[in-house]
């Protein structure tokens, strides 16, 4: 019965690892899981039950979770359905769906001899391993070390995946959606990504679940979300860190002792009455103890000393072991991945195809066969030249245009036909709110304006005066109403803001906002050295990590020791510093500084303002800075702007700024609007 406890918290742990990446990793509490674990079972007792190919079966079964997350997903990103509720459509449908799969039955029983399955094969083949050696081993012995070498094979692969800029991505996603936006991604896509790889992980769990049991039933997730919360909630108690291999260990380790407490709760909980329909209630008590002892822990001061706390020598020498294993031996595991969920049911397909002797499933799969050669010669050019290089540009105008960033962004990014002066223009831009309603209000008034290569445009203005708003249409946060907005000779009015960030870098007010803080310095810093959609390679190694450290070095903050620290621990002014120097790395054509300094206190807004001259001095950076400070303004740029009831009223530059004061903003303004300067928050800075 032990064996049976174990055997079923290693084959949960699959699933709990997939609601791990949904409600930890992305931030995305996902309810699709308890409909896919149910179809990942439905799935592949009907291929066994068919006779069909057992392990198809379970490549089908995986492919149906990811399809399910990815709908959930779509729901979510694309009709802008909470996610929460995305997923419990997705699940109601499913069961749906579940049951047309299973032919209109609720239960499929899958006796072990009747059919194979990847259990029972896995058990003779581990048995006959080990007879071979004059040892002889039971049955739930070999089951157990079968699902053990599954699960540490996945937990290698999601180690792994987690590792690469792509999953890091993803983890900035779930911490600080803003910074994925800034450094070129589309968030939209990420979380379809992120949700269809959870389900397809649910779904292989649910599968496995099935052929263990020897049954699949359409109800067999109902509640196992609440598994896999608790699980989550156990490991993270159990194991607090930020190095992924730690993380999904102690995954692991909760969905086994999830497990066990459940099977202990019940064998003994016939003394006070318990039994077999209580499970949920001791799941839901089991969640609520997790969460106040991890709540008393907080208040203790227990998460900040374990955050704070050194790693013990021990832990940091697995680590770099650890650390070498991923970045030697990635390739060789994500190709093993590639063999089996594509190789395989590729040659399977061409086979029934041949066999059929079937027109249509012959175009299909030419069909296939183009779009997956496709896809490779895409992600080659990406991985081998860069997502911007010129052979890439050159293969994305031949495949059809079918690339919305090809079309936005080719030419712009790189200007590279384009030599004149001017950055940015804005031609009569409006934006209102709220219109066609009798509250609508104009926020910007056919505003135009000129930002040429090199300048430094500093804006005042009250608060309402649409300073921001003016950022947020040039950045793409929000669509102007009218008029155009023309970057190289390009008009990129309507481009979405993770495009923008292609060429257009942002620092907002709160220091937070720029970097990821539950991520390492290291990880923040791979996601801004090349902006845009990143792939699932490691760029991270002992080069990069000495490039990173030489760069962060300049900032004297003593960060350069701390590359492997979570950014959460870094005060707000070593954040804001961070996110200025990072920005400066990707290279952007223009710099949007939304009062950088305001939240800081006097001596941390004196470096950050250093530092932003002094970036701007040695990367030929053009900038435009909002400040309620009229001193720094006036001491700061090459260009003045005023702004008021948005519109530009004032734009200074040349000897004029020069020789401004104080004073003379509030004549010029008394002089052009007939009243007096009256914003308390500018006044107090003269």
């Amino acid at each position: 019965m032990v064996n049976a406890v174990f055997i079923e918290g290693l084959i949960y742990a699959m699933m709990v690892l997939g609601v791990f990446m949904t409600f930890r990793i992305l931030d995305f509490p996902d309810m699709t899981v308890d409909g896919s674990f149910a179809t990942g079972a439905c799935v592949a007792a009907m291929f066994i039950v068919n006779g069909s190919d057992l392990y198809l079966g379970l490549v089908v079964a995986i492919i149906a979770g990811i399809t399910a997350g990815v709908f959930t997903a779509l729901l979510h990103t694309l009709l802008k359905i909470p996610n929460l509720l995305a997923g419990i459509i997705t699940m109601t449908m499913l069961y749906s769906i579940n049951t047309r799969i299973t032919n209109g039955s609720s239960f499929v029983p899958l006796p072990n001899n009747k059919y194979d399955t990847a259990v029972t094969n896995a058990d003779s083949a581990i048995s006959g391993f080990f007879g071979g050696f004059g040892v002889e081993i039971s049955s739930s012995i070999s089951i157990l070390i079968f699902f053990l070498l599954l699960l540490i094979y996945i937990k290698i692969l999601i180690d792994i995946f987690f590792r690469t800029d792509l999953g890091i991505s993803l983890g900035a996603l779930g911490s600080n959606e803003q910074m994925i936006l800034s450094q070129g991604m589309n968030p939209n896509v990420l979380k379809v990504l992120g949700v269809g790889m959870s389900n397809g992980l649910v779904a292989l769990s649910g599968a496995m679940y099935a052929q263990f049991t020897g049954s699949a039933s359409v109800q067999s997730g109902q509640g196992i979300i609440v598994v896999g919360l608790a699980a989550v909630m156990i490991g993270e108690f159990l194991i607090r860190s930020n190095k992924i291999w730690l993380i999904t260990l102690g995954v692991i380790i909760g969905s086994i002792i999830y497990k066990a407490i459940i099977y202990f709760g019940l064998k003994y909980g016939y003394d006070i009455g318990l039994g077999p329909n209580d499970l949920k209630l001791i799941s839901g008590i089991l969640i609520i103890l997790i969460i106040v002892a991890s709540k008393l822990q907080n208040k203790k001061g227990g998460s900040k000393k374990t955050a704070d706390k050194k790693s013990s020598p021990f832990i940091d020498s697995i680590a770099f072991v650890v650390d070498g294993f991923i970045n030697k031996t990635y390739k060789f595991w994500f190709l093993s991945l590639y063999l089996i969920l594509f190789i395989y049911p590729m040659v399977l397909f061409f086979k029934y195809c041949q066999s059929s002797q079937n027109s249509v499933w012959m175009l299909i799969f030419a069909l296939t066969v183009l779009f997956a050669v496709f896809i490779h010669i895409k992600v080659f050019l990406m991985s081998k030249f860069g997502a911007e290089s010129k052979l890439n540009m050159a293969f994305k105008k031949v495949s059809f245009g079918i690339n919305k960033r090809s079309k936005a962004v080719a030419g712009a990014s790189t200007g590279e036909d384009y030599k004149g002066d001017n950055v940015l223009v804005l031609q009569n831009v409006s934006k209102s709110f709220f219109e066609g309603t009798p509250d609508e209000k104009h926020v910007l008034k056919n505003l135009s304006l000129t930002v040429n290569k090199g300048d430094f445009i500093t804006i005042i203005g009250s608060n309402g005066a649409g300073k921001s708003t003016l950022f947020n249409v040039i950045a793409g946060t929000y669509k102007a109403s009218s008029g155009n907005i023309i970057y190289k000779m390009k008009n990129i009015t309507k481009m979405p803001e993770f495009l923008k960030a292609a060429f257009i870098g942002r620092i907002f007010q709160n220091p937070l906002l720029g970097t990821s803080g539950d991520m390492a310095l290291e990880d923040n810093m791979i996601l801004c050295r090349k902006k845009g959609f990143k792939l699932p390679i490691i760029s991270l190694n002992k080069k990069v990590r000495k490039e990173f450290a030489d760069h962060v070095s300049r900032l004297n903050m003593g960060l350069e020791k701390r590359l492997a620290d979570n950014v959460g621990l870094f005060s707000g002014g070593q954040r804001q510093a961070l996110t200025l120097l990072m920005t400066a790395m990707s290279h952007p054509e223009l710099v949007l500084l939304d009062e950088h300094t305001a939240a800081l206190d006097p001596d941390n807004s004196n470096r950050v303002m250093e530092l932003t001259l002094q970036l701007r001095e040695e990367y030929g950076l053009t900038m435009m800075m909002i400040t309620h400070n009229m001193q720094h303004a006036i001491k700061y740029g090459n260009r003045l702007l005023m702004m008021d009831n948005g519109e530009i009223i004032m734009d200074i530059s040349g000897k004029e700024k020069e020789n401004l004061t104080v004073e003379a903003i509030m004549e010029k303004f008394k002089a052009i609007r007939k009243d007096e300067l009256t914003d308390e928050k500018l006044l107090l800075t003269r």
